[in-house]
Parts: structure tokens; C-alpha cells; sequence
């Protein structure tokens, strides 16, 4: 029975975990992003329908998961931050050893490029993720 028991503690934390892991407000990126709060009190429900916690437990549970999800979030926004600070400096690398290879022209037409295919996967402006890339040199253009 303590063997049932554990193995449903592991399986409902390992469901949480992987609710809680998906996008939140069917995709809808940070506009339908949970609170840790709210993140907390969404585990704590899902793990006392499960394990028919008690109202004491419930509150233990619910006190345990906000404390991780405060954690949590905090240590992927120092994460992000880092990110980004990390990948400016190596996006500001590439374009200048870019920029010393390729020709004037070559180097719009890649940025040109680049720039639509931003839009195409905001799926707005030309292409919409249908253009491959620039044409290759010396190819006709019918």
C-alpha cells in the first residue's frame, strides 16, 4: 500500500510537472503566462484530485509549490537576461566577421533575407515561409 501510495506521489508531480511545463492559454506566449501563484494553486488542485489530500496537506502542498514556483521563475528570468546579453555580444561577432567576408551587396541581400523571413514567421509580408532563400547567382530569374 506505501509502495501505491509513493508511486502516485512521483506520477502526479511528474503530471504537474509536465502541465505546468506546457504553454500557457493554448500558446498564447506571455499574454496567457501564469503567476507563480497562480502556477502553484493550478499544481496544488491537480495533486489533491489525485491524491485526495486532506484541507492540512492541501495547504502544506500548496505552500511547498508556491515557494518553487517563485524559485523557478526567478531563476529562468536571471536566465533570460543572461541570454540575451550573451547572445547580442555573439550576434554582434557574426555580423562584424560577416561583414568583413562578404561583399556590400551580398551582405544587404542576406540582411534583406533575413528580414523576411522574420515576417514570414510572424506570418506576415512577403514570403510566408514559402522562399527558401536568395536566388543563386547566375541563375535566370523566368
Amino acid at each position: 500500500m506505501k509502495n501505491l501510495r509513493l508511486n502516485l506521489v512521483v506520477a502526479s508531480i511528474f503530471v504537474a510537472g509536465v502541465l505546468i511545463a506546457q504553454p500557457q492559454g493554448g500558446g498564447q506566449g506571455k499574454k496567457g503566462k501564469l503567476t507563480p501563484e497562480e502556477k502553484a494553486v493550478k499544481q496544488t488542485e491537480q495533486m489533491s484530485e489525485m491524491l485526495q489530500l486532506d484541507e492540512k496537506k492541501k495547504n502544506e502542498i500548496l505552500e511547498i509549490n508556491q515557494r518553487f514556483h517563485q524559485s523557478a521563475d526567478e531563476i529562468q528570468d536571471r536566465y533570460k537576461e543572461q541570454m540575451k546579453s550573451e547572445m547580442k555580444d555573439v550576434k554582434e561577432a557574426r555580423e562584424a566577421a560577416l561583414k568583413e567576408v562578404l561583399s556590400e551587396e551580398e551582405y544587404k541581400q542576406m540582411k534583406q533575407f533575413e528580414a523576411e523571413r522574420r515576417q514570414a514567421r510572424k506570418g506576415e509580408g512577403p514570403g510566408n515561409g514559402k522562399k527558401k532563400g536568395p536566388e543563386p547567382k547566375g541563375q535566370n530569374q523566368n
